[in-house]
């Protein structure tokens, strides 16, 4: 009944970055110093939240490490949409009670005298698992915890946990992407799970990263009571842009001495300029600079040639036939995930018409740019999508809050969070089903335009 992918240290490696060297110093710092009581000591409960493609994972990996190295990491689960065993609950409490028994071996007489007394116990709710593999094991203070003694006797514990019975144990529980949880009743679930920590009085700390999706936000506002946890918005605060100049930096200097290719790179490469328009792009955003460094590196290709493709935004070469080649993009990862977010929030919501949510999308890019445009016509974004699209306002403003993780709206001022996501949208190659014509949405926000003059000035 356990993930092992879902393991902080799993064996696999294709979704498994950590921190780059000398970057992320600050967030890592902050969340260290939280994890050992130097800041905010009431705060049992931190959640670290961001866009999509961010680096939480990252800094949650990173971290996870080090409390292994400090013997601090009592347990942990890396949600993961695409992979079965992890983008539920079904695995989320066997694995955390595998992760106590490796952590604390005198744990694990009293979690087989649990699943011997009850061999269906997978097949309860999660807080009934919860009590019985987590709790309970953990709640009984040494010498047993230590000893991984086989004569534990049921009747010799009682199910009262008191801070002291875990002091000189290990006390941090990591939970990442708790978004890449499909069920949202169940992250509501785990959500109140950990709350339920907080009248305890354990001496846990709890590290929960996700996107900051408006339900997520909703659920912590709900159950989570501000003066016993914190929030950490990751955002330019902690130098994002200069952590990747430093890993671009980097990468390509370690490109241009492994390459195969190295002696036809130029003196300057890339330039300061090129760096610049990376940075730029990436929107402070990790995966994007991490998706370029994946395709330029190539062992196949220049990676001259694959950094020019990439600065022309990402465009395939048409071939001699006249059709692209596009077995190869240049932004898989980065185009996947933007697929995933738009056709999760058609799923969810319903939408007949799966061209809507890339529509609102591309409406929040130009009209980002534009926030004048509204303000002269006194409309919020809602209302104007809702007028343009020819939608009902209430579908707009869900579409809106699905998108919360790659877009915000802040009153009448529209951000985008990532650059590219306009390069991805109006590029046929690279959206495929989701793409949206450009020349068509500019069409119809002019006869918006016009229609809104001439109410104004009747």
């Amino acid at each position: 009944m356990t993930s092992p992918s879902a393991f902080y240290n799993a064996g696999h490696t294709f979704d498994l970055p950590k921190c780059h060297p000398n970057t992320r110093v600050a967030i890592l710092e902050r969340l260290k110093n939280w994890l050992v009581g130097n800041v905010e000591p009431n705060a049992s409960i931190l959640w670290l939240n961001g866009a999509a493609g961010s680096g939480k994972s990252c800094i949650a990996r990173s971290v996870a490490e080090w409390c292994q190295e400090q013997n601090l990491l009592l347990a942990s689960f890396f949600f993961f949409r695409s992979d079965s065993s992890r983008n539920s609950v079904k695995h989320f409490i066997p694995t955390l009670a595998y992760n106590i028994i490796q952590t604390v071996p005198g744990a694990r007489p009293i979690i087989d005298y649990a699943l011997r007394s009850d061999p269906h116990i997978f097949a309860k709710t999660i807080d009934i698992q919860m009590l019985h593999l987590v709790f309970e094991p953990l709640a009984r203070p040494a010498p047993h915890m230590f000893s991984g003694a086989s004569n534990f006797q049921a009747t010799q514990f009682t199910p009262e946990i008191h801070s002291s019975s875990v002091s000189s144990l290990p006390y941090v529980f990591i939970v990442d992407g708790l978004d890449e949880c499909l069920d949202q009743a169940e992250q509501k679930a785990i959500i109140r799970l950990f709350a339920s920590v907080l009248e305890r009085n354990i001496g846990w700390k709890i590290l929960i990263a996700s996107r900051s999706e408006q339900a997520i936000r909703s659920l912590f506002d709900a159950f989570v009571p501000r003066d016993l946890s914190s929030r950490i918005a990751l955002s330019n605060e902690y130098d994002s842009d200069e952590d990747i100049r430093r890993f671009l930096n980097d990468k390509f200097a370690e490109i241009k001495t492994t390459h195969f290719r190295k002696a036809f790179f130029p003196v300057e490469w890339p330039s300061p300029f090129h760096i610049d328009q990376l940075v730029r792009k990436s929107s402070a955003q990790f995966i994007y600079a991490a998706t370029v460094i994946r395709y330029v590196s190539s062992d196949y290709e220049s990676p001259v040639d694959r950094l020019r493709s990439v600065l022309d935004n990402g465009r395939i070469p048409i071939s001699k036939s006249g059709i692209s080649d596009s077995r190869d993009l240049p932004f898989t990862e980065l185009d996947t995930l933007y697929a995933q977010i738009l056709q999760t929030a058609s799923e969810r919501l319903r939408v007949d018409n799966l061209k809507t949510v890339p529509l609102v999308a591309a409406l929040s890019i130009l009209l980002g740019t534009h926030n004048d445009f509204l303000d002269e016509f006194h409309e919020s974004p809602a209302d104007a999508f809702s007028k343009v699209l020819r939608l009902d306002i209430d579908i707009v403003s869900l579409i809106l809050a699905e998108l919360s993780s790659i877009l915000s709206i802040q009153r009448s001022c529209i951000v985008v969070y990532h650059a590219s996501l306009e390069d991805y949208l109006f590029d046929r190659s690279r959206s495929g089903f989701f793409w949206v014509d450009e020349c068509q949405v500019w069409t119809d926000l002019f006869f918006y335009w016009l229609s809104a003059t001439e109410l104004h000035f009747r």
